[in-house]
């Protein structure tokens, strides 16, 4: 990122922007972790119980995306 030569104030705002994003990413990896073992453990879940896989690997990939 390229930061012009900005004031002082000008130079908070990007740090501010930049924690933001840092924040935003944080929350859609803990998002993305969250339904990928939500998935895992319906499937193991199910699997076990019914001795049949609800889902294939190809599924799985597809629903996450």
């Amino acid at each position: 990122m390229v930061v012009p030569s900005l004031g002082i104030h000008g130079q908070i705002r990007v740090v501010r922007w930049g924690r933001s994003v840092y924040a935003n990413i944080q929350k859609f990896i803990q998002f993305q972790l969250t339904v990928n073992v939500a998935a895992l453990i319906i499937n193991v879940v199910a699997s076990v119980s019914s001795g049949d896989v609800p889902l294939n690997a190809v599924q799985v990939t597809l629903s996450l995306s």
